[in-house]
C-alpha cells in the first residue's frame, strides 16, 4: 500500500501542472518550435534518469533511490516558478524531468520484488493523473499548480521513509545490457512508435483546444476522463494475456487519434480521450506484465521501457511543434499520431511472430 500511495501521489503531483506548461511557455514568449524544444528536453532528461536509475536499483536496491527521486522532484517542480523566458523554462523542465524519471522504474521493480499485481499497481498511477489534471482546472494558475505538486512530492517522500528493501535481491547488470534490449525489442520499438505519435499531439493539444474556445477546466476534464478510464482498464485486465493487450492498445490509440483528427465538437474530443484511456490502460499494463514474465532484471527492463517512452517524449514535442509551425494547423500532429500508433501494433506483432525465445536466466531465490 505504501508503494501504491507513493505512485498515486507522485503521479498526481506530476500531472497537476502538466496542462499549464505549454501555456506558461507561450506567456514567456516561446514560439511553437521553442514549445516543442521545452517538451523535448523534459523527455530527454527522463530518458537518461529512467535508464540509469532503473539499472542502478537492480544493483543496489530501490528504497534510497526512490527517496532521492522524490526529494529532487519536490525541489525542481517548485523551481519552475522562477521561469521568466523560454530558455529558463527549458532548463527547469530538464531538471524536473530528470527527477521524476527516477520514480516509475524503481516503484515497479519494488512492487515486483514483493510479487504484487503490476497491472493493478499501475492503475494507481493513472488515477493520480486523473486527479492531477482535474485539480489543474480547479487550481487555475501554474503558480498554484507547481506549489501543490511540490507539496505532494514531499508527502510522498515522508511515506517512502517507511518503505524497506527486505524483498530486494541484487542483480548485476552491465552498463549496456544488450541481451535485455534484444529480449524486449518488440515492446520497446512498438511503444516508441505509439508514444511518438502521442507526444506530437500533447505538446500542442492544450493550445489547440484553447483556440477552439475550450477552457482550462474543459481541457482538465478531457485528461481526467482519459486517466479514469486507464484506471478502470488496468483494474480489470490483470488476467488478460499481455501479448494481446499490447497490440490492442496500440490499435485503439490509432482509432482515438483519428476521431480527434476529424473532431468538430467537444463531445467528439471526449470520445477520443476515452479511447486513449482504453489504449494506454491496455498497452501499459500489458507491457509491464510482459516484461515481468520475460525478465528478472525488472528495474533495468522497465527502466528501458520508460526510456523508450521518454525517447518519444524527446522527439515527439519538437516534431509536433515543427509540424504545427510548418503546416499552420494543430491537426497535423493528430494525423501523424494515427499512423504512428498503427505502426506500433505492427512492429510488436512482427517481433512476436518471429518466435524467438531468448535465454532467460531462472528467477533467483
Amino acid at each position: 500500500m505504501k508503494a501504491e500511495t507513493v505512485s498515486f501521489l507522485s503521479s498526481t503531483a506530476r500531472s497537476t501542472p502538466w496542462i499549464f506548461v505549454p501555456l506558461l511557455a507561450k506567456e514567456v514568449g516561446a514560439s511553437d518550435t521553442e514549445l516543442g524544444l521545452i517538451g523535448t528536453v523534459f523527455g530527454f532528461s527522463i530518458f537518461i534518469s529512467s535508464y540509469y536509475f532503473g539499472r542502478l536499483s537492480d544493483n543496489i536496491g530501490r528504497r534510497k533511490i526512490l527517496q532521492a527521486g522524490l526529494l529532487l522532484s519536490a525541489a525542481t517542480f517548485l523551481l519552475m516558478l522562477l521561469a521568466n523566458s523560454p530558455l529558463s523554462l527549458l532548463f527547469f523542465r530538464f531538471l524536473s524531468g530528470f527527477a521524476v524519471g527516477i520514480l516509475p522504474p524503481v516503484l515497479i521493480a519494488y512492487v515486483n520484488d514483493r510479487k504484487g499485481k503490476l497491472g493493478k499497481f499501475a492503475s494507481y498511477q493513472s488515477l493520480g493523473w486523473a486527479l492531477g489534471t482535474f485539480l489543474a482546472g480547479i487550481l487555475g494558475t501554474y503558480a498554484r499548480a507547481f506549489t501543490f505538486s511540490s507539496m505532494l512530492f514531499l508527502i510522498s517522500f515522508l511515506i517512502a521513509l517507511k518503505m524497506d528493501d527486505t524483498a530486494f535481491h541484487p542483480q548485476r547488470v552491465p552498463f549496456f545490457p544488450a541481451h535485455i534490449i534484444k529480449r524486449n525489442l518488440g515492446v520497446y520499438l512498438g511503444y516508441f512508435s505509439r508514444h511518438l505519435g502521442a507526444q506530437t499531439v500533447w505538446i500542442v493539444f492544450p493550445v489547440y483546444l484553447s483556440t477552439l474556445g475550450i477552457s482550462a477546466a474543459g481541457v482538465g476534464i478531457l485528461f481526467s476522463i482519459n486517466s479514469v478510464i486507464q484506471f478502470i482498464v488496468m483494474q480489470t485486465t490483470e488476467r488478460v494475456n499481455p501479448k494481446r493487450l499490447i497490440p490492442f492498445g496500440f490499435l485503439v490509440a490509432s482509432l482515438a487519434f483519428f476521431i480527434m483528427f476529424t473532431a468538430t465538437t467537444y463531445y467528439q474530443f471526449l470520445a477520443g480521450m476515452m479511447l486513449i484511456g482504453v489504449s494506454w490502460g491496455s498497452a501499459y499494463s500489458g507491457s509491464i506484465r510482459y516484461l515481468s514474465m520475460k525478465n528478472r532484471e525488472m528495474g533495468t527492463s522497465t527502466g528501458m521501457l520508460q526510456s523508450a517512452i521518454s525517447l518519444s517524449n524527446t522527439a515527439g514535442p519538437i516534431l509536433g511543434g515543427t509540424l504545427s509551425q510548418i503546416t499552420g494547423t494543430y491537426v497535423a500532429p493528430l494525423a501523424f499520431a494515427t499512423l504512428a500508433s498503427f505502426a506500433g501494433a505492427v512492429i510488436f506483432l512482427v517481433f512476436e511472430r518471429r518466435g524467438e525465445r531468448p535465454d532467460v536466466a531462472p528467477t533467483s531465490g
